[in-house]
């Protein structure tokens, strides 16, 4: 499995000084897709990126753009993306709006997949009622812990049930990712990975990106 397919890195996690060049950084490794968060300081206790920078990343970027909200008005903020040309995918948390659907159709209205977006807290199985409406399902495997957002064993459990919750679906993990859980969150039912702080703070990232292949190596490729 070649891990720039299925790794997202999080440009949240970049320099915010030098985005132009953390951007292009992980574009130049071959990464075909960018995790982009956005975040308001209402919805999520930190602020990232507006609607400007989003706009500058989608004409300066050649990879595909996976874009989280973390917004408290989803919908006005959807509205706002109608001509950025390279979001793929745009995910929120169902738990967040009264109208799940309403906000599904608005996104896909623009010509984007949707994503649902749950915390290891959440009711997960509530929200089996959309899954035919989205593509793809996010699990947060970190949440603001005072202790730079350690990983979280008990979302293992929470990536087999959105496995099970939403069967078909790609099953993505964010939240303090790297080598060390990588194959544990594979295992739990994960085939996509967004990985911020590891890829963009690592100064042997050729190295980081052979293990990240060795691991992601399926069955067949191992026994080879």
């Amino acid at each position: 499995m070649n891990p720039r397919k299925v790794i997202y890195p999080s440009i949240y996690s970049s320099d915010h000084l030098y985005l132009a060049s953390e951007m292009s950084k992980v574009q130049n490794l071959g990464f075909e897709t960018l995790h982009v968060d956005i975040q308001d300081g209402v919805q999520s206790s930190e602020i990232s990126f507006g609607i400007k920078v989003l706009r500058r990343l989608n004409q300066e970027c050649k990879m595909d753009l996976d874009v989280h909200l973390m917004v408290d008005d989803i919908e006005g903020f959807v509205e706002k993306l109608s001509d950025l040309d390279k979001i793929t995918t745009v995910s929120f948390h169902p738990t967040k709006t009264d109208y799940p659907l309403r906000v599904i159709n608005k996104i896909k209205s623009l010509g984007f997949k949707v994503g649902f977006v749950f915390m290891v807290k959440d009711p997960i199985d509530l929200y089996n009622v959309y899954s035919d409406q989205i593509e793809q399902v996010m699990i947060g495997t970190s949440e603001p812990d005072g202790q730079a957002n350690l990983f979280l064993e008990s979302s293992l459990d929470v990536i087999e049930s959105a496995k099970r919750v939403f069967p078909g679906k790609d099953i993505l993990v964010d939240g303090n990712i790297n080598v060390k859980n990588l194959s544990r969150v594979k295992k739990a039912g994960a085939n996509h990975y967004i990985i911020g702080r590891e890829i963009f703070s690592n100064t042997r990232i050729k190295f980081l990106m052979g293990e990240y292949e060795e691991i992601l190596k399926n069955k067949e490729e191992i026994k080879c």
